[in-house]
C-alpha cells in the first residue's frame, strides 16, 4: 500500500513493521517498490547482535535479508 501511495501521490512512501516476521512480510512489498523504483522509507525494529543468544524468537538480521535489493 505504501508503495502504491508513493507513486499515486510522488512521494515516498513509508512502512512500520514489527521486528522479523514483520519485516518478512512486507519483503515482497518492498522488492516491488525498489523493481519499480518507487522511493520507499522502511522502518522496523532489531534486537542489538549482543542479545542474539537470548532471543529465542524474532532474530533476523534485518541488513542482512534486504541487502540484495
Amino acid at each position: 500500500m505504501a508503495a502504491a501511495e508513493a507513486q499515486a501521490s510522488g512521494l515516498p512512501g513509508v512502512v512500520i513493521v514489527t521486528l522479523a516476521p514483520g519485516l518478512t512480510n512486507a519483503i515482497n512489498g518492498i522488492a516491488h517498490a525498489h523493481l519499480d523504483g518507487v522511493p520507499l522509507i522502511v522502518i522496523t525494529g532489531q534486537h542489538h547482535p549482543e542479545r542474539a543468544p537470548l532471543i529465542v524468537r524474532q532474530f533476523l538480521d534485518n541488513h542482512l535479508l534486504v541487502q540484495g535489493l
